[in-house]
C-alpha cells in the first residue's frame, strides 16, 4: 500500500510549508527547543501543506495528537500547545532535505532529513530549523 501512495501523492513542493506539533516541553517564552526537531528515530517527521487550508492542517494535526496521547494515558506532560510553520524553501535553502513519506493514516506527513542517504539531522541542521520555524499558537 505505502508504494501506491508513493505512486500517487506528488512530491514535495518549494512553495508549501510543513508543520510539526510542538508539545509545552518544547517550548520556552515562545522560543522553540532544540528537543523539538531531534528524532532518535532518524527522520523528522512533519505534514506537509499539500494544498489544504491552514485551519484544516491544525484541526487535523491536533486530531493526530490527541489519538497518540491516549496510546500514551493522555499525560499532561505530553499537551500539544502549537505548531511550528515553515516554507519547503527556507529549508531546502539550508541543504536540508524535505521528502514525501505518505503513509495509510496520513497521506500529508513528510520527513525532514540530512540528505538522501543520511535520514539524521546534524546537530547544526536542527539550530537550522530551530531559527526558521515559526511558532504557531492553537487553542486545545
Amino acid at each position: 500500500m505505502k508504494n501506491i501512495l508513493n505512486l500517487i501523492i506528488p512530491q514535495v513542493q518549494n512553495k508549501e510549508f510543513v508543520y510539526r506539533r510542538i508539545e509545552h516541553r518544547y517550548l520556552k517564552n515562545n522560543k522553540l527547543s532544540t528537543a523539538a526537531f531531534k528524532d532518535k528515530r532518524g527522520n523528522l517527521s512533519v505534514s506537509r501543506s499539500l494544498n489544504r487550508k491552514e485551519e484544516k492542517i491544525i484541526s487535523a494535526e491536533k486530531s493526530i495528537h490527541l489519538k497518540g496521547l491516549r496510546k500514551r494515558n493522555n499525560s499532561d506532560k505530553f499537551k500539544l500547545v502549537a505548531l511550528a510553520k515553515c516554507s519547503v524553501e527556507k529549508i531546502r535553502d539550508k541543504n536540508i532535505y524535505v521528502t514525501k513519506d505518505p503513509i495509510l493514516k496520513n497521506i500529508y506527513h513528510a520527513n525532514i532529513r540530512n540528505s538522501i542517504e543520511d535520514e539524521f539531522l546534524s546537530e547544526i541542521n536542527i539550530h537550522e530549523l530551530t531559527n526558521i520555524f515559526k511558532v504557531l499558537s492553537i487553542d486545545n
